[in-house]
């Protein structure tokens, strides 16, 4: 009876500290895929942004991005998770390009992404 009672309370403790919420990374994903779908539904009309409604989608990735970036400079994430980060981000870009949005600053994605790419993999000239 004790070994019972002891095994479903650390069960109990284990679900309570997995269902809590998630990772930040995670909660961050979940953002970035809700704004590339919503840039998906705009495109898929061939609607072009105002400048106002542009900037009002970078606004509310900035904290996501933020904690995107904190992660992946301080190595909390895996490689797997990096090239989710990197490929999402990647085509948040091209969906905003394609509405209107200019002037994308794509610098950080870019040097994170190339500080991924192992030593003998040559870097292709462009």
């Amino acid at each position: 009876m004790k070994n019972s009672l002891v095994t479903f309370v650390c069960i109990m403790s284990l679900i309570i500290m997995t269902a809590c919420g998630g990772s930040p990374v995670d909660k961050a994903l979940k953002k970035v895929d809700a704004s590339i779908e919503k840039l998906e539904k705009i495109n898929k009309k061939g609607e072009k942004l105002s400048k106002e409604e542009l900037d009002a989608l970078g606004k509310d990735l900035e904290e996501p991005l933020e904690t995107l970036k904190k992660a992946v400079d301080n190595d909390e994430v895996g490689a797997i998770t990096k090239l989710k980060i990197v490929g999402k981000l990647s085509k948040w870009a091209l969906l905003a390009t394609s509405i209107g949005m200019k002037n994308l600053d794509l610098d950080e994605l870019t040097k994170d992404a190339k500080k991924d790419i192992p030593a003998d993999v040559p870097e292709k000239k462009e």
